[in-house]
């Protein structure tokens, strides 16, 4: 497949990086990205990509074509709210090309997604040839708002597997629970640690939580606080834990609870965070209602006696769920709506 390709990312994270990567080795035509930056910083972006970056902020007036040296065949773009992306993908439509949207969002089970959905019908979606989303949530979602199923693709979030991959047996792991990101209202963290230290009989087990960020949580009790660290860091952590746990109020698709699948871990996750449908069952894992303290607490105390047999078939169900997602997945997802 030849051509040119625009790919427009907010806040390019490292994740998204490698998944481009993967496309440029695969695709044969011209690619470039235009981003804006991360909130946390990560090294070697360009070095990923395999392809030019160039590095915007939101008040970017400039047309695509100058901005990249040339008009693409199309456009794929997250942030509905940027506005030069937005003006990008009607640049790209009105030179002949096709404008993609990269639609992470899923559904809240509030008001809000009503008024989305009328939204979405009224300004959206006429703007776009076509949407990529991460999993079965986003299609779900864009189908409910009245898309084609022909018109959505699969596979927008990746973690690199050959990164993020298994280690020991789970029984043979520490008695350790990880989470990763921000340390934030959404991600519920103060509930969620107020719920592992909640549990009365915890038998030398640890919470161990990765990331930054406005909620302050301090360590002691059984819960270890650690500062952001790179993802080939990180990495190595996932393998130590035996449970992830990702306690969202509103989480669109979730790319931890990927990687932690692809690490062999247990998921305990709160019912609002998409990625479940893709990635969990009752064999690997449980959800929660991420509002009730005891709820959380209940679930994860229920996988922290798992031994023997069932943490067996819990470490090969998110082998064999994470398996079917990848990088792979993401270049054919975009192969096939541009």
């Amino acid at each position: 497949m030849k051509g040119s390709i625009c790919f427009c990312w907010s806040g390019f994270p490292q994740y998204a990086a490698r998944c481009v990567g993967a496309f440029v080795r695969d695709f044969g035509g011209r690619v470039v990205v235009v981003a804006t930056r991360p909130r946390v910083p990560v090294e070697g972006m360009e070095a990923l990509c395999g392809c030019d970056v160039r590095w915007i902020d939101a008040g970017e007036e400039g047309s695509v074509e100058n901005l990249v040296g040339f008009m693409p065949d199309a456009v794929l773009a997250t942030g509905w709210h940027i506005a030069p992306f937005n003006r990008f993908c009607a640049e790209v439509r009105k030179a002949g090309g096709r404008a993609i949207c990269l639609c992470d969002n899923n559904r809240t089970g509030t008001f809000k997604d009503f008024l989305k959905g009328l939204r979405f019908r009224l300004m959206l979606n006429r703007k776009f040839d076509a949407f990529m989303v991460p999993g079965r949530s986003g299609r779900r979602l864009l189908e409910g708002y009245g898309v084609s199923p022909d018109r959505i693709s699969e596979g927008m979030y990746s973690a690199d597997e050959s990164l993020f991959h298994d280690g020991l047996p789970l029984e043979e792991r520490e008695k350790r629970i990880m989470y990763v990101g921000q340390f934030s209202d959404r991600k519920n963290v103060a509930r969620m640690c107020e719920a592992f230290r909640s549990i009365e009989k915890r038998e030398g087990w640890e919470l161990h939580m990765y990331g930054c960020g406005s909620v302050e949580i301090e360590s002691g009790d059984g819960v270890v606080v650690h500062p952001f660290v790179q993802p080939e860091a990180l990495a190595e952590e996932y393998r130590k834990a035996r449970i992830f746990c990702l306690a969202s109020l509103e989480e669109h698709w979730g790319l931890v609870v990927h990687e932690a699948a692809l690490s062999g871990c247990a998921l305990c996750l709160s019912d609002r965070v998409g990625a479940a449908e893709d990635l969990l069952d009752e064999t690997n894992g449980r959800a929660f209602d991420p509002y009730d303290a005891g709820d959380i607490a209940l679930r994860l105390h229920e996988i922290m006696q798992w031994d023997g047999s069932v943490l067996r078939q819990a470490h090969g169900r998110s082998l064999e769920l994470a398996s079917g997602i990848g990088l792979g997945k993401f270049v054919r997802g975009v192969k096939g709506v541009i």
